[in-house]
């Protein structure tokens, strides 16, 4: 088989659509590609490098073989845009250490470092000798854009600061299920971020997020973030408001998009996420996604204020999307009732939500989508009163996806525009139920 009139643009891309991009997927593509380039010598230079584009190295051994490729033939060097560090977790036998030393200067053209865990297992950094030299050896990695930490636990939170200020070109910054024994860094290091764009950060503790946000607004006040994602595995987990506030103000009218999810921002008033959560200054602000409980540590929250407030706070006209979700919608029978649901909306303030979102400002918003998250999925329910909660028991070996069927139904889509007329008659009122089960 041979490419005797392609153009290579049009081969490059015939092998980039081989198999798929999921990791657990990567094996099976690689062999693919291994099959096409022994087909003949039109493929081997295009399958090489699409094999090469991204690396993983699981151990000790691996990394010398890829290295020794590299040093033999050192045009394989400019193909390698990703490499994937799936540590083994075994000291002996770990990349780790010694990784910067061997590749350092030998990937001028690497986008993405990504270092994590291997399975469920922790990497432990806290004992890696994370010195001058190991830190200048880093530096060698200078088009590194992309830099994610999977599972990793340093000694201190500046042992952190140390790796992440390495790379002088970082844009995108990734954090999941990060710990450290200690939370001192240098507060008056400042390190110059003109490029940071993305954050992104999934907590493993609940203090955990607090502390990197304030170290972040400490070392990169000024970065203009375009994208900002929190959330935690935890829903309990906790972050400081006053910090947030400072990171949005810093990334000011860069900002595109904000996620936060599953964390809860507790400000000096007692308030979660909210009545401090200041996004008047960022005036190019796109896109918003959050979540609320209705329920904290068994006790109702007050969600009538903040939530407007909030949303009356937004100065772009160029919002497009806006999601809330909802959790904690389930009651002690199992049952979720069209009477309670009503009261659940007026506790979050529908109406103003309605009046604040219909204003000039949000002319060209396309969405404002509504999420009910419960552990039982149910689409709709018979109405009450008549019936009470005691007749409209769900059983407990109900399916996720039960249906009443009886004669006075309701929907989810009803009661969302009868709540908010104004969204839903401008069409761009989405509501329903998690499609997914949550953890309450």
């Amino acid at each position: 088989m041979s490419y005797p009139r392609l153009p290579l643009e049009i081969r490059n891309h015939i092998t980039d659509i081989l198999g798929d991009d999921d990791p657990e997927l990567e094996p099976l593509r690689n062999r693919t590609i291994i099959s096409c380039a022994l087909t003949c010598r039109s493929c081997y230079i295009t399958d090489i490098r699409s094999l090469l584009r991204h690396v993983t190295i699981h151990r000790r051994s691996q990394l010398r073989g890829f290295t020794m490729l590299i040093t033999d033939k050192a045009h394989f060097r400019r193909f390698v845009k990703t490499l994937l560090i799936h540590d083994d977790s075994l000291p002996t036998n770990s990349s780790l250490p010694v990784f910067p030393a061997m590749l350092a200067g030998k990937l001028p053209v690497l986008e993405a470092l990504r270092i994590e865990g291997n399975r469920a297992d922790v990497v432990d950094w806290s004992r890696l000798p994370i010195h001058s030299s190991f830190v200048l050896l880093l530096r060698e990695f200078n088009a590194v854009l992309e830099l994610s930490l999977k599972g990793i636990r340093f000694g201190s939170l500046g042992q952190f600061a140390e790796v992440v200020t390495s790379f002088p070109q970082l844009r995108v910054l990734r954090c999941e299920g990060l710990t450290w024994t200690s939370s001192k860094y240098l507060p008056n290091r400042r390190v110059k971020a003109s490029y940071l764009a993305c954050l992104d950060i999934v907590a493993a503790k609940p203090e955990r997020t607090g502390e990197l946000i304030r170290w972040l607004v400490t070392t990169w006040p000024e970065a203009p973030l375009q994208n900002i994602r929190l959330q935690a595995h935890n829903r309990q987990a906790c972050g400081d408001i006053d910090a947030l506030n400072r990171l949005l103000q810093g990334a000011g009218s860069n900002l595109r998009e904000l996620r936060i999810n599953n964390i809860h921002f507790a400000s000096t008033a007692g308030c979660f996420l909210g009545s401090f959560l200041d996004l008047s200054r960022n005036s190019r602000l796109r896109t918003l996604v959050f979540s609320v409980s209705l329920w904290e540590s068994g006790t109702s929250m007050d969600l009538t204020g903040w939530i407007a407030w909030m949303l009356s706070r937004i100065s772009t006209s160029e919002m497009l999307d806006i999601e809330i979700t909802i959790r904690g919608v389930l009651y002690p029978n199992r049952a979720v009732h069209y009477e309670q649901i009503q009261r659940m909306f007026d506790a979050i303030g529908s109406s103003r939500i309605d009046a604040i979102l219909s204003a000039p400002q949000f002319a060209h918003m396309k969405h404002a989508r509504f999420i009910l998250a419960a552990p039982r999925r149910i689409r709709s329910v018979p109405i009450a009163p008549e019936t009470g909660p005691e007749n409209t028991n769900v059983a407990d070996g109900a399916a996720n996806d039960s249906v009443f069927h009886k004669p006075r139904c309701w929907s989810t889509k009803d009661l969302f525009v009868a709540k908010m007329p104004t969204l839903g008659a401008r069409r761009i009122l989405q509501g329903g139920w998690a499609r997914r089960p949550t953890h309450a």
